[in-house]
């Protein structure tokens, strides 16, 4: 009798489930069985084009285009209104990694760890620049707010600023500490100030001015290594994530330590403030993501559900959804409860959602990429 039972209900939530499919919108699905309700996505588009695996995704500033990078070596426009291609950018890189728009959204900068870095005109998809060949491995790039010039942080004990517009070499921040390399830099968001870490001997962090280019002051983390550095969208505030499994907020003015947040098991691997700055998400090589008040500096959820590295946190426009991502999953959860709303079927790493809309791209299995409308609570 248990057998037949248990059968029944298994019976009973799959018809429910094949109802929802038939007539709820294809984008959203709500299926209800006895007290508990799960959230069913489907993607909104699929854009298929590449020949092999997606890397790196990003939206333009305006929302109108997102730009795609693989292992085939492609770059790729996709129109977001008809999630048509609109070009492709043949940059001869082996694999693209990384990519980025200018905040102005006029260049697209792309590249990998290699020593090439290709700047493109969005408008016409023409090559406007490479620059050149980089010194070592290149392991970080930003634009600053206004446009104007693009930071690398390579392998060697410098980070090189280029004219976005002529691509010649501007100036050169040059770390005191021959021994050291410079895994990460970062722009406020204000462009007043570079910040920038060495990750060999030292572990300092540096905050430079960026105008004359000299050092306003430094920040000694002797608890471990910085995976990255994010200014708070005010450029109040720096945080940096640690190895050791804690993450930093600094005064950016001054350089004084604010809090530290600790809590993770493992090393921090990803950062992201609320558009508001009054939360910061932080992912962890202990599977989990983590949200913190930022004002306090306390604790306000753990989010446990991925089986591997959490390599990507970002939140939607209005702060109510953080999606997490690790290389196999993406997972969408409410920062108000700190519920799991939803995981992705069929998404995973690289994420990155829409400037102006709830609309979220995910990499897709095999070499598509997925775009999704994330409901608004």
């Amino acid at each position: 009798m248990l057998r037949i039972k248990k059968w029944q209900e298994f019976v009973r939530s799959r018809l429910l489930s094949l109802l929802c499919l038939l007539i709820a919108p294809a984008s959203l699905l709500a299926v209800t069985l006895g007290a508990s309700s799960a959230l069913i996505m489907q993607p909104k588009i699929v854009l298929v084009g590449h020949k092999k695996r997606v890397y790196a995704i990003a939206f333009s500033p305006d929302g109108r285009r997102l730009a795609t990078g693989a292992d085939d070596g492609a770059v790729r426009l996709w129109d977001i209104a008809t999630g048509q291609m609109r070009v492709e950018l043949n940059g001869r890189h082996d694999t693209v990694s990384r990519l980025s728009f200018s905040p102005d959204g006029q260049t697209l900068e792309t590249g990998s760890y290699e020593k090439t870095i290709n700047l493109w005109d969005v408008k016409t998809g023409r090559l406007k620049t490479k620059l050149a060949e980089q010194r070592g491995l290149v392991l970080s790039v930003e634009f600053s707010p206004d446009s104007r010039t693009l930071a690398v942080a390579d392998s060697q004990q410098t980070v090189r600023l280029w004219n976005v517009v002529t691509g010649q070499l501007s100036d050169t921040l040059v770390h005191p500490d021959k021994r050291t390399i410079i895994n990460n830099v970062a722009y406020s968001p204000d462009g007043e100030t570079i910040a920038t870490v060495s990750i060999v001997q030292t572990d300092t962090i540096y905050l430079w001015d960026a105008n004359t280019k000299r050092i306003k002051t430094t920040m000694e983390n002797r608890e471990g290594g910085v995976n990255e550095l994010l200014f708070s969208p005010d450029s109040r505030l720096l945080a940096s994530a640690n190895l050791n499994g804690t993450t930093k907020l600094w005064n950016a003015a001054t350089g004084a330590l604010k809090a530290v947040l600790a809590g993770h098991k493992q090393r921090v691997h990803s950062l992201a403030f609320s558009l508001d700055g009054r939360t910061l998400a932080t992912g962890s090589r202990d599977k989990t993501a983590k949200l913190w008040d930022v004002k306090s500096g306390q604790l306000k959820a753990t989010l446990a559900g991925h089986e591997d590295t959490v390599f990507a946190v970002g939140f939607n426009l209005d702060g109510r959804t953080l999606v997490t991502a690790d290389l196999k999953t993406v997972q969408l959860w409410n920062t108000a409860t700190g519920q799991l709303k939803t995981k992705l079927d069929g998404a995973r790493y690289p994420i990155a959602f829409h400037p102006n809309d709830h609309l979220l791209a995910t990499g897709g299995q095999g070499t598509t990429v997925l775009l999704w409308d994330v409901p608004i609570d």
